[in-house]
C-alpha cells in the first residue's frame, strides 16, 4: 500500500472559528497464489476456483471541516458540519491471467455530510460534564442504501487534585466497509444491504495520587447490535448481542529516585459462546 495526504487548517476570530480542508489518497495492490486452488465468490453467489488472483484498488477521500467555538456561563460549546467524499477506483483484478475487473459490482462513492455538538460544562473546581453528539447523513449514489445514523458521549470528570473520578457513556456505529459491500470474484462473500454496527460502551473509572503511590480501578462494559461477522465466508449482521465487561486495578509504588513497583490484575467475561481471551490476568 502507498498511502499519500494533505491537509490544511485555517484559524479565524482569534482561533474560535476553524477550517479544515484535507486529501487522503492510497493505493492498494494484493495477491495470493495457490496450487491448491483459491475458491472466489462471484457476484451471482456462484464459485470460481483459481490459482492465484491479483487486485489493485484506488481510494481517495475529501473532508472539510467547519468548527466553532463559544464561550459562555462555564460553557465551552463547539458547533459545526463535516462534508466527506470517497471514491473507490478499481483499477486491475486478474486471476488465473485473465482481466476481470469489469465484472465488479456494488457502491465505490460515498457522499457523507455531518452536524456535531459538544458541550463542555464547568459546573466548579473539581467537576465538569461534557457531551458530545454527532448527526450523519450517508449518499451512496445508488450503489447501495442510504442511510442517517448518529453517535454521541456523555460523562462526568471529578478531580481535586488527589482523586479522579471519571464517568462516560458511549453509543456510535460502524458503517460497512467497501471489502464487505461491493460484489467481486473474491475470497468472501459480501452483502450491499449490509446495516451499520451497532456499539455501546461505558466505563468508570477511579484513581488517587500521593507523592509515591498512584492507584486506578476502571469497570468497562460494552456491546454491539448488527455486529457485522464473516459466517459461513459470507458477511452478514449477526442476531447476537454479546456483552462484555472487564474490571481492572492497578498500583503503582515509587521508592527512591529510580524504582518503581507496579502491580496489575483484571477479569473480564462476555456471555459469547466461545472465548479467545483469557478471563483472568
Amino acid at each position: 500500500m502507498v498511502h499519500r495526504y494533505i491537509i490544511g487548517t485555517k484559524y479565524f476570530q482569534d482561533k474560535t472559528l476553524k477550517v479544515k480542508i484535507a486529501y487522503d489518497n492510497a493505493n492498494h495492490k494484493q495477491s495470493e497464489s495457490d496450487p491448491n486452488g483459491i475458491v472466489l465468490y462471484n457476484a451471482d453467489g456462484s464459485t470460481t476456483s483459481v490459482t492465484d488472483w491479483y487486485y489493485d484498488k484506488s481510494e481517495s477521500i475529501f473532508e472539510a471541516v467547519i468548527d466553532k467555538q463559544v464561550i459562555f456561563n462555564n460553557h465551552d460549546i463547539h458547533l459545526g458540519a463535516q462534508s466527506k467524499f470517497r471514491k473507490v477506483i478499481s483499477n486491475s483484478l486478474i486471476t488465473d491471467g485473465s482481466e476481470r475487473v469489469h465484472e465488479i459490482s456494488g457502491p465505490t462513492e460515498w457522499n457523507s455530510n455531518s452536524l456535531f455538538f459538544s458541550d463542555d460544562y464547568t459546573i466548579n473546581e473539581h467537576n465538569l460534564l461534557f457531551s458530545n453528539v454527532r448527526l450523519d447523513h450517508y449518499d451512496r449514489n445508488g450503489g447501495a442504501d442510504d442511510f442517517n445514523d448518529y453517535a454521541f458521549r456523555v460523562g462526568h470528570i471529578y478531580n481535586n487534585g488527589e482523586w479522579i473520578w471519571k464517568t462516560s457513556a458511549v453509543r456510535t456505529y460502524g458503517y460497512p466497509a467497501f471489502m464487505q459491500t461491493t460484489y467481486f470474484p473474491f475470497t468472501y462473500k459480501s452483502d450491499i444491504h449490509l446495516k451499520p454496527e451497532e456499539r455501546i460502551a461505558a466505563v468508570t473509572e477511579v484513581s488517587h495520587k500521593s507523592d509515591t503511590t498512584n492507584t486506578n480501578v476502571r469497570f468497562v462494559y460494552n456491546t454491539s447490535i448488527n455486529g457485522i461477522a464473516l459466517q459461513n465466508n459470507s458477511y452478514v449482521n449477526s442476531t447476537l448481542k454479546p456483552n462484555f465487561y472487564i474490571l481492572y486495578g492497578a498500583h503503582e509504588i515509587r521508592f527512591g529516585t529510580n524504582h518503581t513497583l507496579s502491580l496489575s490484575a483484571y477479569y473480564g467475561d462476555n456471555d459469547m459462546a466461545q472465548t479467545q481471551s483469557s478471563k483472568i490476568g
